[in-house]
């Protein structure tokens, strides 16, 4: 296939030669770019602090895939990293904001943005938090409550598509999951999604996450381990002492159904979770964390949840 055939099958091209506003974005220069899409750009800035000045900025309208890249640099380069110890001789590497998930958001910014809006995509930067910002609210329909389970609804069509076939991004409406899925693996909370109408903002909280809960995750069977409606459960359990199906419901962004069903899996495939005693025979019975110790379960301390008095289960052993 010659460089025109490609470039016109993935519609970068029109069949007379005119290139399209995503062939734009992709392929050419900053001038152009600023000529033709005048609205497309992006910042960054990295505070050492929340509150102090920026020490390092940057911004420009380099072609998209040259402005991904910027970007992640710009974050990666001034990642802490936390060496973490397994069983088994295995060492992983802690970071405060994921690659996989930093590149997603990043992504996802600038190609579901609204190009007729004014404004750039604002990456803040600092130990404590990392805000991404793009313009335009999010597109009709999705919210930040069902931004994981919204059928797929692109702003910018081709763009995504296009994006998606040049394996940048997740492909499209998964980006989003992959983002939630990355923090809570390395023991963190769940991206914060917010929509002004006129503005998405994406905020990952900073520092190292819970390492008896990457230790917890990295014990569980590989499938349960990247189930993202199961690493969600587990961690509202690191805070709470037991869930029901209604609350598992809005944490997960599906039906009370659905979420009965990922309980059930939970207790009955991977043996995580058990009915209370009280409301073994409820058909959304509140369920809490089951995993086989060697001692009472009184703490959770094992997903990285804080002291309670209230035992969940007691071990076999006891």
């Amino acid at each position: 296939m010659t460089d025109r055939a490609l470039l016109e099958s993935l519609r970068l091209v029109t069949p007379s030669g005119s290139v399209t506003n995503a062939g734009v974005l992709l392929l050419t220069d900053e001038s152009l770019i600023h000529e033709i899409v005048p609205g497309y750009g992006y910042s960054y800035q990295f505070r050492p602090t929340s509150g102090s000045e920026a020490t390092g900025r940057m911004r420009g309208n380099r072609p998209l895939i040259a402005a991904i890249q910027a970007l992640t640099d710009a974050i990666e380069s001034r990642s802490n990293i936390y060496p973490l110890n397994l069983a088994g001789g295995i060492q992983l590497q802690l970071t405060d904001y994921p690659s996989v998930a930093v590149r997603e958001l990043i992504v996802n910014a600038l190609i579901h943005r609204s190009y007729e809006t004014g404004g750039t995509v604002d990456v803040e930067h600092s130990p404590e938090r990392l805000v991404i910002t793009s313009p335009g609210g999010l597109v009709s329909g999705v919210t930040p409550a069902n931004i994981l389970t919204y059928p797929s609804t692109p702003r910018n069509r081709l763009l995504t598509e296009t994006v998606s076939v040049l394996q940048l991004a997740e492909r499209t409406g998964q980006g989003v999951d992959r983002a939630y899925r990355e923090m809570l693996r390395v023991g963190k909370e769940p991206p914060l999604f917010e929509d002004s109408g006129t503005l998405v903002r994406a905020t990952l909280a900073g520092g190292i996450g819970n390492d008896a809960f990457v230790r917890f995750i990295n014990d569980l069977p590989a499938k349960a381990g990247r189930d993202l409606n199961v690493l969600l459960a587990m961690s509202h359990l690191r805070h709470n002492s037991g869930i029901e199906a209604s609350k598992l419901a809005g944490i997960i962004q599906r039906t009370p159904v659905e979420s009965q069903e990922v309980l059930l899996a939970m207790a009955d495939e991977y043996n995580l979770i058990e009915p209370a005693k009280r409301t073994a025979t409820n058909p959304s019975p509140p369920t809490g964390c089951d995993r086989t110790c060697s001692r009472p379960c009184h703490d959770r301390s094992h997903i990285g949840a804080a002291p309670s008095t209230t035992p969940i289960r007691k071990s076999s052993t006891t």
